[in-house]
């Protein structure tokens, strides 16, 4: 079924957009298909940020986003991952650094079972 919300403003009652929705963050993220980075459910406090991938284009924001790291032991979860019944056996990841660092990706929590574990070499600009 197709639903659709509308939005009144806050200072004028003849003004409504109708809101369409984009099903964004909704359902299973398949582990075979690229996992969006702006739709994770939690991050640490301190020591990681989202920002789009070119921050001096403002007028065309749709070259995505980015994840920066910049303190030892900060994180991002993504919630309701599906690697279904086959054992995964490879990871792609995009990524980038000045001075090195390890991935790692871990099932359920920050000390649940490593998954995977990443090698990003220095030098990446």
């Amino acid at each position: 079924m197709k639903r659709g919300a509308l939005m009144r403003h806050p200072q004028c009652a003849s003004v409504i957009q109708k809101l369409i929705p984009t099903l964004r963050g909704v359902g299973l993220t398949k582990a075979t298909k690229k996992i969006q980075i702006d739709r994770y459910s939690l991050k640490s406090d301190q020591g990681v940020s989202i920002e789009f991938l070119d921050e001096q284009d403002t007028v065309n924001r749709s070259e995505g986003w980015k994840t920066l790291f910049d303190s030892k032991d900060a994180w991002i979860q993504y919630n309701s991952v599906d690697f279904g019944n086959k054992e995964l056996k490879t990871i792609h990841v995009k990524a980038l650094s000045e001075i090195g660092g390890t991935l790692q990706i871990h099932l359920n929590s920050l000390k649940g079972p490593l998954l995977a574990e990443v090698i990003v070499p220095g030098g990446g600009h």
